[in-house]
C-alpha cells in the first residue's frame, strides 16, 4: 500500500485554521495527517497525544492551531485502544475538554460515538451549550448520534462525506467573509478613489490604494504555492470561487478607476495593477506537477483583464482596452530564457483554464455544458457588470468579442507567438 497523505477534508480544515475559522481539532485517531495538512499552510500546532501534555498545555486561544488526539499517537506506547481505556479519562483530559466543549462549537465528522464512551460522556455532560452542535455523516445517524443531535440547538447534516462537507464549508466561508467584510469599507475605499482619481499630487496615495488590495491577491498566491498540486474537481470549484471572493474589492477599484478616468491620466496604474496580478503568480513548492493547475494562478489576473476591458469599453476608452492587453507582459520560469508575452496571450482562457477541468466542475450537476469556461468566466463576471450598466449580458458579450479580435489581429502579425492549447 502507498504512503498515507493529507485528503481534501484535512486540507480544508488546514485552510479553514489557516484563516482563523477553527482553532481547535480533537481526534480520535493515531495517524498524523491532520498534523502534515497544518504544516504544509506554515501552521506548526500544538499536539496534545496524553494526559501528561494536557497539564502543559498552552490555552487554545493563545495558539493558532491546537490538535487533540485523545487516543494517543501511532508512535506513542501509551494508546488507548481496549473497551476499559476508553471508558474513562484521566483528571487533566476531563477538565480541559469540559472547558473546550463549553467555550467552542462543536463540529463531529467521521466518528459514531459507539467506542469512545468517555468522550460521548463529556460530551453529554456539557448541556447548556453556548455554541451548536453539527454532526455529518455519510448516510443516516447512529442511534448516539441521533440523540445527541435531538438536543436543542443540534443539527444533522446527512449524506455528506468528509471531504465534500470541509471543502464546502470552506468556500461558504470565504464567500460569508467577503459579504460581511466589503459592503462599508469597500465603500470608503470608493469613495477614497473618487478623491484622489482627479488629483494629480495624489498619484502615489492612489497607487498604495491599489498596492493594499493587491497584497490579497499575493497572499492567496503565497498560500497556494504551498498546497499539493492534487486536487479533486470539488476544490478546484470552490477555489474559482474564493479567489472571486478575495479579489472583489480590487476588481471594483479596478472598474470603477477606469470608469471614473475620463482624461485617462492613469493608464500606467491600470496596467500596473494587472502586470502585479501577473507577477503574484508563484511556482509550486513539491507535489506533482500539474499543468493545469498551476496555470490556474493567473485566474486572478485573468479576471482583471476581462473586468478592465468591460470598464474601458464603458468609457469608450478603446486606448486603454489596447494597453491592458499589450502593455503587461509575463513570461514563464519554467522556461530558460522565455519570451515575454503579452497580457492578451498568457491571459488567454483555454492557458488560463483547462478546458476538459472546468467541464467536470460540480456546480454543472451531471450534464456537460458547452462553452463551459465561457459560462464560467461570464457568471463570475456578471456582478461586475451589472456595476457598469444595465445591460450586462451585452456588455460582457462585447468584452468577448473586443478580446477575441484582438488575440486574433496580434497572432496574425506575430506568428512566432507561443500557439494556444487546443
Amino acid at each position: 500500500m502507498g504512503r498515507k497523505v493529507p485528503g481534501p477534508a484535512h486540507k480544508a480544515i488546514a485552510k479553514l485554521v489557516a484563516r482563523g475559522t477553527i482553532r481547535v481539532i480533537v481526534t480520535t485517531n493515531f495517524d498524523r495527517l491532520i498534523e502534515q495538512a497544518l504544516e504544509a499552510e506554515g501552521i506548526m500546532p500544538q499536539v496534545i497525544t496524553s494526559d501528561a501534555s494536557f497539564q502543559g498545555m498552552v490555552p487554545p486561544q493563545h495558539m493558532p492551531a491546537t490538535v487533540i488526539k485523545l487516543n494517543g499517537d501511532y508512535a506513542s506506547l501509551d494508546q488507548r485502544n481496549t473497551v476499559e481505556e476508553l471508558s474513562s479519562y484521566p483528571e487533566s483530559t476531563t477538565k480541559w475538554l469540559a472547558r473546550i466543549f463549553d467555550e467552542y462549537g462543536l463540529l463531529v465528522s467521521g466518528w459514531s460515538g459507539d467506542w469512545d464512551l468517555a468522550l460521548l460522556a463529556e460530551i453529554e455532560r456539557t448541556i447548556n451549550r453556548r455554541y451548536p452542535l453539527y454532526w455529518t455523516a455519510r448516510t443516516e445517524l447512529g442511534a448516539i448520534g441521533k440523540r445527541l443531535t435531538a438536543r436543542p440547538g443540534a443539527h444533522a447534516v446527512l449524506s455528506v462525506t468528509a471531504d465534500d462537507f470541509f471543502t464546502d464549508i470552506l468556500a461558504r466561508v470565504g464567500a460569508v467573509e467577503q459579504l460581511t467584510e466589503s459592503p462599508v469599507s469597500l465603500a470608503m475605499k470608493l469613495a477614497r478613489l473618487r478623491r484622489t482619481l482627479p488629483d494629480p499630487v495624489r498619484h502615489l496615495e492612489l497607487r498604495d490604494l491599489f498596492d493594499t488590495e493587491l497584497d490579497e491577491l499575493r497572499r492567496w498566491a503565497t498560500e497556494r504555492a504551498h498546497a499539493p498540486a492534487e486536487s479533486t474537481f470539488e476544490a478546484v470549484d470552490a477555489e474559482s470561487d474564493e479567489i472571486f471572493a478575495r479579489i472583489r474589492p480590487l476588481l471594483d477599484l479596478f472598474t470603477q478607476g477606469i470608469l471614473l478616468d475620463r482624461d485617462r491620466q492613469h493608464t500606467d496604474l491600470w496596467c500596473w495593477v494587472l502586470q502585479q496580478s501577473l507577477d503574484a503568480r508563484q511556482a509550486m513548492l513539491g507535489g506533482s506537477y500539474l499543468e493545469w493547475w498551476e496555470n490556474l494562478a493567473h485566474y486572478p489576473a485573468l479576471l482583471l483583464y476581462r473586468a478592465g476591458t468591460m470598464a474601458a469599453l464603458t468609457a469608450k476608452h478603446e486606448d486603454v482596452i489596447i494597453a491592458l492587453a499589450t502593455q503587461p507582459t509575463w513570461s514563464s520560469p519554467m522556461v530558460m530564457q522565455g519570451a515575454e508575452v503579452q497580457a492578451h496571450g498568457v491571459l488567454h482562457p483555454l492557458v488560463v483554464l483547462d478546458r476538459e477541468v472546468v467541464e467536470q466542475l460540480p456546480r454543472w450537476g451531471k450534464s456537460k455544458p458547452y462553452f463551459a469556461i465561457s459560462r464560467l468566466l461570464r457568471k463570475q463576471l456578471e456582478p461586475i457588470a451589472r456595476e457598469l450598466t444595465s445591460q450586462p449580458s451585452r456588455l460582457l458579450d462585447r468584452m468577448e468579442y473586443r478580446i477575441a479580435l484582438a488575440d486574433y489581429l496580434h497572432r496574425q502579425q506575430h506568428a512566432l507567438l507561443p500557439a494556444i492549447r487546443r
